[in-house]
Protein backbone atom coordinates (compact mmCIF):
# COMPACT_ATOMS: atom_id res chain seq x y z
CA UNK A 1 0.00 0.00 0.00
CA UNK A 2 1.95 3.52 -1.01
CA UNK A 3 1.59 6.45 0.23
CA UNK A 4 -1.58 8.45 -1.35
CA UNK A 5 -0.30 12.39 -2.33
CA UNK A 6 0.03 14.91 1.04
CA UNK A 7 -2.62 17.54 1.19
CA UNK A 8 -1.85 20.31 2.98
CA UNK A 9 -4.31 22.21 5.16
CA UNK A 10 -4.02 26.13 4.69
CA UNK A 11 -3.65 26.26 8.52
CA UNK A 12 -0.98 23.78 8.51
CA UNK A 13 2.85 23.93 7.75
CA UNK A 14 4.82 20.61 7.36
CA UNK A 15 8.94 20.94 7.84
CA UNK A 16 10.72 17.03 7.34
CA UNK A 17 14.06 17.65 9.24
CA UNK A 18 16.83 15.34 8.60
CA UNK A 19 17.06 14.59 12.23
CA UNK A 20 14.10 12.48 11.11
CA UNK A 21 11.26 13.87 13.15
CA UNK A 22 9.04 16.16 11.24
CA UNK A 23 7.72 19.55 12.62
CA UNK A 24 4.23 21.19 12.08
CA UNK A 25 2.92 24.28 12.88
CA UNK A 26 -0.58 24.12 13.47
CA UNK A 27 -1.88 28.12 13.23
CA UNK A 28 -5.28 28.73 14.74
CA UNK A 29 -5.82 32.67 14.75
CA UNK A 30 -2.68 34.29 15.19
CA UNK A 31 -1.46 31.83 17.62
CA UNK A 32 1.18 28.80 16.77
CA UNK A 33 1.53 25.54 18.24
CA UNK A 34 4.37 23.38 16.86
CA UNK A 35 3.62 19.39 16.70
CA UNK A 36 7.23 17.38 16.12
CA UNK A 37 6.35 13.60 15.10
CA UNK A 38 9.18 11.08 16.24
CA UNK A 39 9.35 7.73 14.65
CA UNK A 40 11.02 4.86 16.42
CA UNK A 41 11.94 1.73 14.96
CA UNK A 42 9.36 2.21 12.49
CA UNK A 43 9.10 3.23 9.02
CA UNK A 44 7.83 7.14 8.72
CA UNK A 45 4.43 7.36 6.99
CA UNK A 46 2.70 10.57 5.90
CA UNK A 47 -0.47 9.15 5.71
CA UNK A 48 -0.22 8.58 9.28
CA UNK A 49 1.38 11.86 9.88
CA UNK A 50 -1.55 13.66 8.17
CA UNK A 51 -3.70 11.75 10.28
CA UNK A 52 -2.00 12.65 13.37
CA UNK A 53 -1.81 16.24 12.52
CA UNK A 54 -5.20 16.38 11.98
CA UNK A 55 -6.68 14.62 15.27
CA UNK A 56 -4.10 16.58 17.22
CA UNK A 57 -5.77 19.64 15.53
CA UNK A 58 -9.29 18.17 16.39
CA UNK A 59 -8.16 17.34 19.88
CA UNK A 60 -6.04 20.51 20.73
CA UNK A 61 -7.11 23.69 18.57
CA UNK A 62 -9.54 25.26 21.19
CA UNK A 63 -6.39 25.22 23.37
CA UNK A 64 -3.48 26.72 21.26
CA UNK A 65 -3.47 29.68 23.33
CA UNK A 66 -2.50 27.47 26.35
CA UNK A 67 -0.14 25.09 24.54
CA UNK A 68 3.28 25.76 22.71
CA UNK A 69 4.19 22.23 22.04
CA UNK A 70 2.79 18.87 21.41
CA UNK A 71 5.33 16.16 20.41
CA UNK A 72 4.04 12.13 19.26
CA UNK A 73 6.18 10.08 19.07
CA UNK A 74 5.65 6.37 17.06
CA UNK A 75 7.17 3.39 18.01
CA UNK A 76 6.96 -0.42 16.34
CA UNK A 77 7.41 -1.97 20.03
CA UNK A 78 7.92 -5.78 18.66
CA UNK A 79 9.70 -4.95 15.71
CA UNK A 80 9.03 -7.31 12.67
CA UNK A 81 7.19 -10.01 15.32
CA UNK A 82 3.41 -8.35 14.89
CA UNK A 83 0.50 -8.00 17.16
CA UNK A 84 -0.74 -5.41 19.23
CA UNK A 85 2.77 -3.55 19.17
CA UNK A 86 2.11 0.19 17.37
CA UNK A 87 2.47 2.57 20.14
CA UNK A 88 2.00 6.25 19.83
CA UNK A 89 2.96 8.57 22.82
CA UNK A 90 2.14 11.90 22.62
CA UNK A 91 3.31 14.79 24.86
CA UNK A 92 1.64 18.73 25.66
CA UNK A 93 3.89 21.38 27.00
CA UNK A 94 2.16 24.44 27.69
CA UNK A 95 0.74 26.77 30.53
CA UNK A 96 -0.12 23.71 32.67
CA UNK A 97 2.37 20.63 34.10
CA UNK A 98 3.22 18.45 31.07
CA UNK A 99 0.90 16.16 29.83
CA UNK A 100 1.49 12.63 28.63
CA UNK A 101 -0.74 10.17 27.36
CA UNK A 102 0.36 6.52 25.43
CA UNK A 103 -1.57 3.69 23.82
CA UNK A 104 -0.96 0.56 21.99
CA UNK A 105 -3.04 -0.50 19.43
CA UNK A 106 -2.53 -3.57 16.01
CA UNK A 107 -1.80 0.27 14.12
CA UNK A 108 -0.78 3.70 14.20
CA UNK A 109 -4.11 5.20 13.36
CA UNK A 110 -5.62 3.78 15.92
CA UNK A 111 -2.68 4.01 18.56
CA UNK A 112 -2.56 8.03 17.59
CA UNK A 113 -6.78 8.60 18.03
CA UNK A 114 -6.38 6.61 21.59
CA UNK A 115 -3.81 8.35 22.64
CA UNK A 116 -5.01 11.97 21.67
CA UNK A 117 -8.24 11.17 22.87
CA UNK A 118 -6.63 10.66 26.29
CA UNK A 119 -4.51 13.65 26.19
CA UNK A 120 -7.41 15.75 25.32
CA UNK A 121 -9.37 14.79 28.87
CA UNK A 122 -6.14 15.33 30.25
CA UNK A 123 -5.46 19.10 29.14
CA UNK A 124 -9.65 20.00 29.78
CA UNK A 125 -8.77 18.39 32.97
CA UNK A 126 -5.92 21.02 33.60
CA UNK A 127 -7.21 23.78 32.14
CA UNK A 128 -10.78 23.47 34.49
CA UNK A 129 -7.88 23.41 37.22
CA UNK A 130 -6.38 26.63 36.32
CA UNK A 131 -9.84 27.90 36.66
CA UNK A 132 -10.83 27.04 39.86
Amino acid sequence: MGDVPLEIDAKYRDNHCDDGKTRLMLMVGDVTMNIDIRWIRARRSKNIEVHARRRAGFALDRFAERIRNVSLRFEDVNGPRGGVDKRCTVEAVGQFAPAVASANAENYFVAANRALKTLERMVVRAVDRQHD
